[in-house]
């Protein structure tokens, strides 16, 4: 249902971007008139035209991704061939490894890249056709592939760096407004006064500078497309005048008032959702992980002095099924032993010093139980547990966690029993609990 989800979405987002481009198309082959009078028959010309844009959609977009398939099939069978035992935070220390996969890689990515722009040149004019003639999407394609034949190289190249050019230039303004603007975010005070405005502000004027600049990328690619059209369909004729008594300045300026409203209202609901909050809760990822080795007692104690409020961690079973911290797969990152973490039994995973390689403050650090974790932050702070099964260990896992929670769960009772009527705390063979 995910992926059904995001096709429908990539579809729908495709649709809306072919019903511009058909309405730039219009405004691009037809003469100068009242701009007004133009913008609104460009707008009722490609919503006409709405039912097969949305079919020429399905064919071109599905059947790029139809190529795309194979070659994501193949990376990811690359992947797990070469990467798949390792976690991104270690592919530094097996550079080699990482250089296999690469290479290749390569030459799948730049097969997919020739595949989809040589697809891409040749349907290019598919959308003018269905847009300005009566083509149905099929009949487009097929004309577009006989038109764009003999081409040459410099035209190709030119369209593919315009496409390159759109794709590249929101992601530019992106890194722009992240390396000017929100830097200056730092200085404001801390007042709704300043910050709701300001916040404000920041997300209008970015989102007003990417419509702008996607505006400008899509018009100059229908601007393209409409040039390439008229020098090889060049004997079509024109699309029909409209007639003489449509009103088109009135209803401009309706949608225009209408929008200009839309937006007013919109940002007055953005302004009265802000709401600040004081009430921040601290978590430390994998405990204190900066200063002390990561998913360690040590690490968990430091957590505690830096007043965390929860602690997270990450679990895995080992192969006689007690719960353990430990983050990865493999033990190489931490250990330098290659083995991998569900292999070992619990008795053989608290040989290991998971320290060392922090500093030598904490040589000997083991890895601890989940149980035991659960003992130091007892009363004093949460645990988020992140739980990493192995393929198929999933509910084995969970299960085994939900155990030792419940085991926990009867213990801090005793605790609470004891501390609040001692008279009627159960009894303990063995060494009282540390509540």
């Amino acid at each position: 249902m995910g992926l059904l989800g995001m096709l429908v979405g990539l579809g729908l987002t495709f649709v809306i971007i072919y019903w511009q481009q058909a309405g730039m198309l219009q405004v691009a082959v037809r003469p100068r008139d009242n701009h007004y009078r133009l913008a609104l028959e460009a707008l009722w010309l490609s919503t006409r035209r709405l039912p097969a844009l949305a079919g020429l959609v399905f064919l071109q977009v599905g059947t790029h991704l139809l190529l795309l398939a194979p070659f994501m099939a193949a990376l990811a069978w690359l992947y797990d061939e070469w990467l798949g035992v390792l976690t991104p935070t270690i592919y530094s220390m097996y550079a080699p490894v990482l250089w296999y996969f690469i290479g290749c890689a390569l030459p799948l990515v730049i097969a997919w890249i020739w595949a989809a722009s040589w697809l891409y040149l040749r349907w290019l004019l598919a959308l003018p056709l269905v847009a300005l003639e009566r083509c149905s999407p099929l009949q487009a394609l097929k004309r577009s592939v006989s038109l764009t034949r003999g081409w040459r190289r410099s035209i190709g190249a030119a369209v593919l760096l315009l496409l390159l050019i759109i794709i590249s230039l929101p992601l530019l303004i992106t890194l722009l407004f992240d390396r000017l603007f929100t830097p200056l975010l730092w200085w404001l005070p801390e007042h709704n006064a300043v910050l709701i405005p300001a916040m404000l502000s920041y997300l209008l004027g970015y989102v007003l500078v990417t419509l702008a600049i996607t505006f400008i990328g899509i018009a100059a690619n229908a601007l393209l497309s409409a040039c390439l059209y008229m020098q090889l369909a060049h004997q079509e004729p024109r699309p029909a005048a409209p007639p003489e008594d449509t009103n088109a300045g009135r209803l401009a300026w309706a949608v225009e008032l209408s929008v200009l409203v839309f937006a007013g209202l919109q940002a007055w609901w953005i302004l009265n959702s802000f709401e600040i909050r004081d009430n921040v809760a601290v978590i430390a990822h994998r405990g204190s992980s900066m200063v002390a080795p990561e998913n360690t007692l040590a690490a968990l104690e430091q957590s505690l002095l830096d007043g965390a409020h929860y602690i997270e961690i990450d679990v895995r079973l080992s192969s006689d099924q007690q719960v353990m911290l430990y983050h990865d797969r493999s033990m190489a990152r931490l250990t330098g032993d290659s083995r991998e973490f569900g292999e070992l039994t619990r008795e053989q995973l608290s040989q290991f010093d998971v320290g060392s390689w922090f500093g030598d403050a904490f040589q000997n650090e083991a890895i601890p139980g989940l149980d035991e974790a659960l003992e130091r932050v007892r009363g004093k702070a949460g645990l988020m547990i992140d739980i990493k099964p192995l393929p198929g260990q999933e509910q084995t896992l969970a299960n085994a966690v939900i155990d030792t929670l419940d085991a926990e769960s009867d213990v801090r009772y005793r605790c609470w029993a004891t501390s609040t009527m001692p008279s009627m705390a159960m009894p303990t063979v063995a060494s009282p609990t540390r509540c």
